[in-house]
């Protein structure tokens, strides 16, 4: 009998003992509260219970009317398991005493608001020190405002069913980690303290001004086993000054999961940790006038989105290797940033990229509408493919392609009118430059000879003194070694200037004209190539191509028993003789020697020949020379007269000399009578022969209108023949 009633009272004791610790007892406030007090124990109790209640215990304190909004925790050392308030509470601001929650039948405990109205906990929050119980702050249907919470050791979970935020508007201290979930918007603008890794599966986290969390802490950006889930680490300080110096770790997941950034509308915001990218990751700053800058190393397989209309800064030298893809917005990389570890960048429409450091890239695709900024003396260096899908405007940058340039055109070019180079290495193969102007694409190729080097090319005003003659710009090419290139030059219409040749032109270098012949090709834009130049200097096609041979003077002279012919050439191309020619009419040339001439030549020539072969009549004598090239190629000189003495004192004169339109004929002997007169040109082309009367040795010619230049009279006096030189200006 005794030892039944001993298990009875066991029973009995456990089933107690049991219901004490599992039990969920309920403390509702009442809406008949005498104030807001949650001590009421000195008016009749303000929480009900089953019965009413002075204070609230261990269990769940619920809120669900709208009786005394404002409240006052008196209650000393109150430990509780949850604090609801529920659809039917009011907007409420708790201040007072602390409060430390515990677990309660496994279940973990909650501050949750169930309700649309926003709730404002100005009293410490006290967790209770299981590593393995969450504390659980939810804000389901309506907002929270934090002051201070010890997590004592125990991780805080935030969660949010529909974007609603929680403020911290004091310090976060304990050892426990800090868990962002299940879309909340957490914001912070304390100095916190506690010690263990903040976690964003889900959801936004902002760092308000003056914000700062312990050095330890790493934050983990996303949740490798939620890849759906969107989770945003962003610097909120609207008026820029506040900094973040935690490393970070981008989780993998979905794509535009992971974002980091900056809202403000002025100054910087600064991430100053590590950033490490298992995942591609937003780099954002959503507002104009914001800049967000990271001055941590970036490192990692994956890359970046540039996203916002804001500006991003890279100051960190960053190593990781994935695609920098400009979506919105500038993107600046300064001093001692970059842009990984020769990673490929791609700058869509509307996106800017700045340069202010030594860059190097792998492939860079500039999209239409995308720019490219380059700070003066910075090299941008390109190791895999240049894609211009726009213009890019050197200024006084420079750009390096080690691998090629693609999708040039009239709309996507490299303007080089600043002190800016493009350059490339080539070799035996055309390399093509695709330079110009802001208003005109000019492209060049080039290729050597032989062997290979690098080669800078720019765009440079035409300062020519016959500058009508080119074009109105020129390309100034310098290259590392000296070497022969061939070059094909292209150009618009817009770009000849007045006097720019309409058939074949010769090249210029540094101001002086060189020895090429070559006809420009195409409808607009047009085309022209050259072989075989020297390398490197300011080049111009244009000028006039050069004759074969450029004729100084061409004389004779009669003597005794010969006619001297003298001639001087300028210069010379590809000349290799010339024929000496004879004529006793002006119009009838026989080929009477050659003097062999000197190829190719700068330098002034002289040549001379004495023609013997003269008969003992005394009459006049005709020369002219036929320049003739390697190829055949030939022409005509002026013809030279030498007058041998006449059996009379006779001779022949032109007045005035230069003529007018009338002018005279004039015979010294005073001859009266009919005459045959032929008046011929410099060439030999017989353009007047008649017979005509002088009177008194004067024969006027009126209305007998040349054209400017230098001819010759001839009047024929039986078997005499006078000739004078006839110039018309």
């Amino acid at each position: 009998m005794k030892n039944k009633l001993l298990l009875i009272f066991s029973i009995v004791f456990s089933i107690g003992f049991c219901s004490n610790i599992f039990a969920q007892t309920d403390y509702f406030w009442r809406d008949n509260a005498a104030n807001g007090n949650w001590d009421g124990s000195a008016n009749g109790g303000h929480w009900w219970s089953n019965s009413a209640q002075n204070t609230p215990g261990f269990g769940n304190i619920k809120f669900n009317n709208t009786h005394e909004s404002t409240m006052n925790n008196n209650v000393t050392n109150l430990n509780t398991h949850a604090i609801y308030f529920l659809t039917g509470s009011s907007a409420r601001t708790i201040s007072g005493n602390a409060i430390q929650l515990y677990d309660n039948n496994s279940s973990d405990p909650v501050i949750k608001n169930e309700t649309s109205n926003n709730q404002t906990i100005n009293i410490d929050i006290k967790g209770d020190g299981d590593a393995t119980d969450p504390l659980l702050l939810e804000a389901h249907s309506g907002d929270f405002i934090f002051k201070k919470i010890n997590n004592n050791g125990s991780p805080i979970w935030v969660n949010s069913d529909n974007g609603k935020t929680i403020k911290f508007t004091d310090v976060i201290s304990g050892s426990g980690a800090f868990v962002n979930r299940n879309n909340t918007y957490s914001k912070f603008s304390a100095s916190n303290t506690f010690t263990g890794n903040f976690y964003i599966n889900e959801g936004e986290v902002w760092v308000e001004e003056n914000c700062t969390f312990n050095n330890s802490i790493t934050f983990d950006l996303g949740s490798s086993s939620r890849m759906g889930d969107v989770a945003k680490l962003l610097i909120t300080d609207l008026n820029g000054g506040t900094t973040l110096s935690n490393n970070i770790v981008v989780n993998d997941g979905n794509t535009d999961t992971r974002y980091l950034g900056g809202i403000n509308t002025s100054n910087t915001n600064t991430f100053s940790g590590n950033i490490s990218l298992n995942r591609y990751v937003n780099i954002e700053s959503t507002q104009l006038n914001g800049t967000v800058e990271f001055s941590g190393v970036i490192s990692g397989s994956h890359g970046i989105d540039k996203i916002g209309v804001g500006t991003v800064i890279f100051s960190g030298n960053n190593t990781y290797t994935g695609l920098n893809t400009l979506k919105a917005g500038k993107l600046i990389v300064n001093s001692g940033g970059n842009l990984g570890d020769d990673a490929d960048v791609t700058i869509q429409s509307g996106a800017t990229l700045e340069l202010n450091t030594n860059v190097t890239v792998d492939d860079l695709n500039i999209n239409s509408g995308g720019t490219l900024t380059l700070a003066s003396g910075v090299t941008l260096t390109v190791n895999g493919v240049l894609a211009l899908g726009t213009d890019i405007n050197l200024g006084s940058g420079n750009i390096v392609v080690n691998g090629l340039i693609s999708s040039a055109s009239s709309s996507g070019y490299i303007i080089a009118e600043g002190s800016g180079t493009l350059k490339q290495n080539v070799g035996t193969s055309a390399v093509e430059f695709p330079v110009g102007t802001s208003s005109s694409y000019m492209p060049i190729e080039i290729n050597t000879s032989s062997g290979s080097a690098d080669f800078e090319v720019r765009m440079i005003g035409n300062s020519y003194a016959n500058s009508a003659s080119y074009l109105d710009n020129n390309w100034l090419i310098t290259s590392s070694a000296s070497q022969t290139i061939d070059m094909k030059f292209t150009w618009p219409s817009s770009e000849e200037g007045t006097s720019f040749p309409t058939g074949n032109m010769n090249l210029h270098k540094d101001g002086t004209a060189l020895n090429y012949n070559v006809s420009k090709s195409g409808t607009g834009p047009y085309f022209a190539s050259y072989s075989g130049v020297s390398c490197c200097s300011q080049f111009s096609p244009g000028g006039n191509p050069p004759v074969p041979v450029e004729l100084t003077y061409f004389d004779v002279t009669p003597k005794e028993k010969q006619n001297l012919l003298t001639w001087e050439t300028a210069s010379e191309l590809n000349n290799h003789f010339f024929e000496v020619q004879r004529s006793i009419n002006g119009s009838d040339f026989t080929s009477i020697d050659v003097v062999y001439g000197n190829g190719t030549t700068q330098e002034i020539s002289n040549y001379s020949f004495s023609d013997y072969d003269i008969g003992p009549y005394q009459m006049s004598y005709f020369y002219r020379l036929m320049q003739v090239d390697y190829d055949g190629t030939y022409s005509y000189s002026p013809i030279v007269v030498a007058n041998r003495k006449i059996r009379t004192n006779t001779h022949l004169s032109a007045n005035p000399n230069p003529i007018s339109n009338e002018w005279s004929l004039n015979l010294s002997n005073g001859f009266n009578g009919d005459l045959f007169v032929e008046i011929f040109t410099q060439e030999g082309i017989n353009i007047f022969h008649e017979k005509c009367q002088f009177e008194e040795g004067i024969l006027i010619l009126e209305n007998f209108d040349l054209p400017d230049g230098m001819f010759y009279a001839k009047v024929f006096i039986g078997e005499q023949v006078v000739v004078t030189k006839v110039v018309k200006k």
